[in-house]
């Protein structure tokens, strides 16, 4: 009689019949809450208020940062040129720096209240955005600071510069006088005229560096007295321009949430 070999134990376990777990019916996706209008509309406000004094202080802070690197652009290019010769040129520069730098900062405050918009719209979920497009200010014109002129310093000072030359070169003949005197030689005073010259050159070398030094001053100061009035009236116009704009998006937007919510309560 054939015996049947017995069956492993693996293919033992492998007959056995494992049930199947019952499928789980599928999940229905969770809706997203959404946040009735009201609540938005109030946490919107909240939002905004703080949004609106961070580009306040920014729009000031850039404004001043400005102002500051034109001051020391003043210095450095009023220390390399003549204001008496170069001041048409040099009045013409710092008028287009200045306004280049008006219209960086209104770009600012431009770009960063359409960024609240822009914002403001998505907590809102109104389906529309208040636009914020403000021209371009003009640069300020009726200032007390003119650059029409160069600067001029007192008369007195003009006058002291002569008188110094003069007397630098008869201290240069009373020197030969008295040294030939004292020598005991015999010189023609004519003679004396060459000292006298060489003092009196020597006194206007220093005298024109005097005055190019003297006019270099006046015409920074001038020129600091110009860039902070503008930077004062540009800043006030920044201001004013920033509060209109703040309320134009507020009246904006209340304006979409009233009529939003007259909408649904007539649904």
């Amino acid at each position: 009689m054939t015996t049947q070999p017995e069956p492993d134990a693996r293919e033992t376990r492998a007959l056995v019949l494992v049930p199947r777990r019952p499928e789980r019916p599928a999940e229905r996706p969770r809706e997203r809450y959404v946040m009735p209008l009201p609540e938005r509309a109030a946490m919107w406000r909240e939002q905004l208020s703080d949004e609106l004094a961070a580009v306040y202080s920014d729009v000031d802070f850039d404004l001043r940062r400005r102002v500051q690197q034109v001051l020391v652009a003043v210095e450095e290019t009023v220390g390399q040129l003549d204001p008496a010769k170069d001041w048409p040129a040099l009045a013409g520069w710092l008028r287009d720096r200045l306004a280049f730098e008006m219209r960086e900062n209104h770009l600012l405050a431009a770009g960063s209240m359409r960024a609240i918009s822009l914002r403001s719209a998505e907590r809102l979920r109104l389906g529309t955005t208040q636009v914020i497009d403000p021209p371009v200010p003009a640069p300020p014109t009726d200032l007390a600071v003119s650059l029409a002129e160069a600067p001029k310093g007192p008369e007195a000072a003009r006058t002291g510069g002569v008188m110094n030359v003069v007397l630098r070169g008869y201290l240069g003949f009373v020197m030969y006088f008295m040294l030939s005197h004292f020598v005991g030689l015999d010189l023609p005073l004519a003679l004396g005229l060459l000292p006298a010259a060489l003092m009196a050159g020597l006194a206007v070398r220093e005298e024109r560096t005097r005055k190019l030094a003297t006019r270099r001053a006046e015409a920074e100061q001038a020129l600091r007295g110009y860039v902070a009035e503008f930077g004062m009236w540009v800043g006030k116009g920044s201001q004013d321009l920033l509060r209109r704009m703040e309320q134009d998006l507020r009246a904006g937007y209340e304006a979409r949430i009233d009529a939003a919510l007259a909408r649904r309560a007539h649904a």
